[in-house]
């Protein structure tokens, strides 16, 4: 009423005001590792539209960048409130280099050890070790795995590859005497050594020899006798598996030819007489006279009794022989002063 007396009525409707942000629920800490989201959800169903300060819409947000992030809700009769919630991504740590020694690790010989090193603070590698650097000595990918004080994480891995100590893949082998052989290989990455085996064919046992060249001059063979031999590389994990068994036959003897001929000369003149020196030779050796003063004829030949060296007219009590390039093996050495002969043995060695 106002002073005269007079009143009148009018009516007011006050809305209800909406519930402010009930149930928002956030899926998980709202600081969190780069790579990594959490959900804001508004779990009310009374509000006609939700609007976030990023521009969409809806009542469930994924989040995965730092930021102040705002929320307002609508009802049906246009009141309106808002919440805002502050998300903290934290960087991940910086991902670990990985070096290596020796640098180069695909094809590594076995038994070189590798020395992996980590550029990270901290480590978990794969294996299980949490220092900065670890051997390896097999193939891989080695992994390590770096954290912060947060719990983020970063990882990075090296692949290390090894070498298998595989046996040769060609070999063959050559008769240089009744009574020796000499067997060849193709060299092998990462050989130290190579062990060679052989024995006559039915023999219970193998002889074995281990030598640093691609072949070897077997001696003290049986002549006109089938052998058996193989080959394999030893690295420096040891020895690895031999390639299959080949075969080889010795000449057949002709020591009976040069035995008949000394025993020819038996009955000649003793003054005559030839040595040899040194015996088994290696790079030269020396032919001595004793007991002619006649021209000789000097001459060399194989096991198997093929020359392959003769001097003729010569004259002196010394004769250089000329040893240096012929393969390891037995040899024969003939003199002859027009009356008499005499044979000699030789063997060359290297």
């Amino acid at each position: 009423a106002n002073q005269f007396g007079c009143e009148d009525t009018a009516v007011i409707t006050v809305l209800p005001d909406p519930v402010i942000l009930p149930g928002v629920t956030a899926s998980g800490p709202l600081t969190f590792c780069k790579g990594d989201s959490v959900t804001l959800t508004v779990g009310a169903a009374n509000f006609v539209q939700y609007n976030w300060n990023n521009g969409l819409a809806g009542n469930q947000q994924t989040i995965k960048n730092s930021g102040s992030y705002r929320v307002t809700v609508t009802n049906a009769h246009g009141c309106q409130r808002n919440s805002a919630y502050s998300i903290v991504v934290a960087q991940v740590p910086a991902t670990p280099v990985i070096t290596s020694n020796p640098v180069n690790v695909r094809g590594v010989c076995p038994g070189i050890v590798v020395t992996l090193t980590s550029s990270a603070a901290n480590n978990t590698w794969s294996t299980g070790e949490t220092t900065a650097s670890i051997n390896v000595t097999s193939t891989g990918d080695y992994r390590t795995t770096t954290y912060d004080n947060l719990g983020c994480s970063a990882s990075n891995y090296k692949p290390v590859s090894y070498r298998t100590c595989s046996p040769p893949s060609l070999y063959f082998s050559s008769i240089t005497s009744s009574f020796s052989a000499k067997v060849y290989w193709t060299a092998m990455p990462c050989a130290l050594s190579y062990d060679i085996s052989y024995r006559a064919v039915g023999s219970p046992s193998f002889t074995t020899r281990n030598v640093t060249d691609t072949f070897a001059m077997l001696t003290n063979l049986l002549s006109g006798t089938k052998y058996e031999w193989k080959v394999r590389v030893v690295c420096g994990g040891g020895p690895g598996i031999y390639n299959n068994v080949k075969t080889f036959v010795t000449a057949n003897s002709t020591k009976s030819i040069y035995t008949r001929q000394i025993e020819t000369n038996t009955n000649n003149n003793d003054n005559f007489n030839v040595s040899i020196f040194p015996n088994p030779a290696k790079t030269s050796t020396a032919l001595k006279v004793n007991g002619s003063n006649m021209p000789l004829t000097v001459s060399i030949s194989s096991a198997d009794g093929k020359m392959i060296w003769q001097s003729k007219k010569v004259m002196g009590s010394l004769v250089n022989l000329p040893v240096a390039d012929y393969e390891p093996g037995i040899y024969f050495v003939t003199v002859n002063n027009g009356k008499e002969v005499r044979t000699l043995r030789l063997v060359v060695e290297r």
